[in-house]
């Protein structure tokens, strides 16, 4: 939710979609190495799944500072504005789902991260389903106040769409 609605706002705030598709095909990399390889290799855990989390990072990264050096401004701008959604709208449905499955009166057997907070801590995995969506969904209030707040006065020709007349 937060790298969604961080997105939204560097394209708001008239930030290069090029330098936003190149900083999170860097970001998407760092990710990559550190938990694909780096943290397995050292901790030895789930080697298994090493060659596909290397592939779909490295593809992903790559993909995205092709668009960042290839794609024209718009198509860049778009892009960026995709990712944004995509990132906040799978937040918001695992958020769904973790709720479902964090309720009292679903199966306790399904490890979550609630239910291993609620181990943890002794505080029922409800509470913290409904505090992780609650900090979400005020990220996501906060970064929609700050998308549809005024765009600050140095123009990006590059955004998908015009500014509306002022009434």
């Amino acid at each position: 939710m937060a790298f969604g609605a961080l997105l939204l706002i560097l394209i708001r705030k008239a930030v290069a979609a090029r330098i936003v598709l190149l900083g999170s095909g860097l970001y998407v990399f760092a990710l990559t190495m550190i938990f694909g390889l780096v943290k397995p290799l050292f901790w030895f855990t789930g080697l298994s799944g090493i060659p596909f989390t290397l592939l779909a990072g490295l593809i992903i990264s790559v993909g995205l500072v092709l668009i960042a050096r290839f794609a024209s401004a718009k198509v860049a701008s778009f892009f960026v504005s995709f990712l944004a959604v995509q990132c906040i709208l799978n937040a918001l449905f695992d958020l769904k789902v973790l709720a479902s499955l964090s309720s009292p009166f679903s199966d306790a057997t399904v490890h979550t991260d609630a239910l291993n907070m609620a181990r943890a801590t002794g505080i029922p995995a409800i509470f913290w389903t409904v505090a992780w969506i609650a900090f979400a969904l005020g990220i996501l209030w906060f970064a929609m106040r700050l998308y549809v707040a005024r765009r600050e006065s140095s123009y990006q020709p590059d955004l998908p769409f015009e500014e509306s007349p002022t009434i």
